[in-house]
């Protein structure tokens, strides 16, 4: 015993007055190994807080020194130290459980693009926003395909409209023949102008069904005419919902003969590039 108690004491005379070598007879620490260490059994702490108390890292000499989880989070920060194997970044964003990425200089709206080496920040020009996109580029960008694939719109999941590969716009058919075709019917919205004079010039624009109002419901029709179309083919309905009206069969009209509309009396014309001709008429 009293052997057992000498070699402890000149153990501890040793640790606390130089230094020990094992696998080497030149030590620089107080306990100096060369080779391998192996703990058969630690404590196992149990909880996940215990990681953040401190760690033991070994640099480069190969010394072992403790740091805390503070000194790890701002050499991250900094760039000094990061993921360099492969690895899942997992978390939900919800308290205790945060999923973080580094800002990389992007601001608010942008997002981080993979280029192939970095992430970079990038804004939503490269994508459309469900609330619109500015800055863009009617040259460069569009809403569409680049391979040989139709586009398609759906609503409640179901197909409704489609913009064939060739350009051909189906509406309720999944296969149009013609620039545009449509499963079921369509209808025109109106314009109502206002006759209060003889001669009056109707300025058609962009509209194909014009409704009059005409303040004379006598004999004596109120007389107009008609501005060009805009483009050829531009078809054009007009009937009156009040009075009586009369469209005069002169300048860039050709309709065989002035035309008296009363109520519920339909005319149906088309633009030629230079007058409009009369497609049929409905006297009721």
């Amino acid at each position: 015993m009293k052997k057992i108690a000498g070699i402890i004491c000149f153990l501890n005379f040793i640790l606390s007055h130089s230094q020990v070598g094992i696998n080497t007879t030149s030590p620089t620490a107080t306990l100096d190994i060369n080779g391998n260490i192996r703990i058969r059994q630690a404590k196992n702490l149990g909880s996940a807080n215990s990681a953040k108390d401190s760690i033991l890292v070994i640099d480069n000499s190969g010394f072992v020194n403790r740091v805390n989880s503070d000194m790890i989070v701002s050499q991250a920060s900094s760039g000094i130290i990061g993921v360099t194997t492969d690895a899942t970044l997992s978390g939900d964003g919800k308290t205790g459980n945060p999923l973080k990425i580094a800002q990389n200089g992007a601001v608010i709206g942008q997002t981080l693009t993979w280029s192939g080496s970095a992430w970079i920040p990038q804004s939503n020009g490269n994508s459309w926003s469900l609330s619109g996109n500015s800055g863009t580029n009617a040259s460069t960008n569009f809403l569409g395909t680049t391979d040989n694939q139709p586009l398609i719109f759906k609503t409640n999941s179901t197909e409704n409209v489609r913009i064939s590969s060739v350009g051909y716009v189906g509406i309720s058919t999944n296969s149009p023949l013609t620039s545009l075709q449509v499963n079921g019917g369509f209808s025109l919205n109106s314009t109502t102008v206002n006759l209060t004079a003889d001669n009056q010039v109707i300025t058609v624009g962009n509209f194909s069904n014009i409704k009059l109002n005409s303040n004379n419901a006598t004999s004596a029709n109120r007389t107009f005419t008609l501005s060009n179309g805009l483009v050829d083919g531009q078809m054009l309905m007009i009937y009156p919902v009040a009075g009586a009206a009369q469209l005069l069969d002169a300048g860039n009209v050709n309709i065989a003969g002035n035309f008296n509309f009363g109520v519920e009396d339909v005319l149906h014309l088309v633009w030629i590039g230079n007058k409009w001709l009369q497609v049929s008429r409905s006297n009721n």
